[in-house]
């Protein structure tokens, strides 16, 4: 990697101190902490954790190439094989660095791009809240030493959302695919519920089994009105992409869309497409 071992806080926030979200790297794996939203109805926070698999320059014949021009490709266990959704990373200099995700499944059936800066901070210099974040979602990066952090594995256990972004997702197809036919290819999920036209399934709870992939556990009701409960397992590839790996094998991969890209008239509430047309 193009940087030093480390604590990175984003910078949107101005300051270390204002850091809500930080990128760590140390030297075999990267990840982020993030901690919990303010309010009742805020995200709770979470960790995750990325064993590096290689470190390469982008691919002239990536369909992506243009975009990660210049920067340092990332990959981990669950992208090896892939070009798409790679970290890149771009030092800048007295300790910052931007990084860049791209993945197809924009609005116009594009690309779509998620773009972050970070500097790298003390540990001490993190605000108190960030720090007990950090002491218990992964210890390992608390004190001085953060260079010299442990590569053990994630703890596992209980979280409240999966490190990925809440809200719509496109299923094995573009956003600009599943909001022309909404009712086969697109779902909404956050901590609460997963919703769908056919119907949606109450969330009971997540819980991290490592390397990426959670478990999430759910109340669902059959055909004849019986509840019952069930789990399934999600591997997540980047904030804005997951795959549930089912029984039999299948993978179904899910891409991230804006709200601001679906229609208010597509947008789901509690396991129903509300279509207003």
């Amino acid at each position: 990697m193009p940087i030093e071992q480390g604590i990175y806080g984003n910078v949107e926030g101005g300051s270390c101190a204002r850091a809500s979200l930080v990128f760590f790297y140390d030297g075999a794996n990267y990840g982020y902490v993030k901690q919990a939203e303010p309010g009742a109805n805020g995200a709770g926070a979470y960790s995750e954790v990325n064993p590096i698999h290689r470190v390469g320059a982008p691919s002239r014949d990536s369909d992506f190439y243009d975009y990660y021009r210049g920067y340092t490709l990332v990959w981990n266990a669950e992208n090896a094989d892939s070009d798409e959704d790679i970290l890149g990373i771009k030092a800048e200099g007295n300790g910052r660095f931007a990084s860049i995700q791209v993945s197809q499944g924009g609005a116009s059936g594009g690309e779509m791009i998620l773009e972050e800066a970070y500097r790298k901070c003390a540990f001490a210099q993190l605000s108190p809240q960030m720090q007990a974040t950090i002491r218990a979602e992964r210890p390992q990066l608390a004190g001085a030493a953060t260079g010299q952090a442990s590569t053990a594995s994630h703890i596992q256990g209980s979280i409240e959302f999966p490190p990925m972004e809440k809200g719509y997702y496109a299923i094995q197809t573009s956003c600009a695919a599943a909001v022309a036919d909404p009712y086969l290819t697109l779902m909404y999920i956050d901590e609460k519920r997963q919703s769908a036209a056919d119907g949606g399934t109450e969330t009971l709870g997540f819980r991290n089994l490592g390397h990426g992939r959670y478990e999430r556990s759910y109340r669902a009701v059959d055909p004849s009105g019986k509840s019952y409960t069930d789990s399934q397992v999600m591997a997540v590839r980047s904030r804005t992409s997951f795959t549930v790996e089912y029984d039999d094998g299948e993978h179904v991969t899910h891409t991230y869309c804006p709200t601001t890209q679906i229609p208010r008239a597509e947008r789901m509430e509690w396991g129903d497409l509300v279509l207003n047309r």
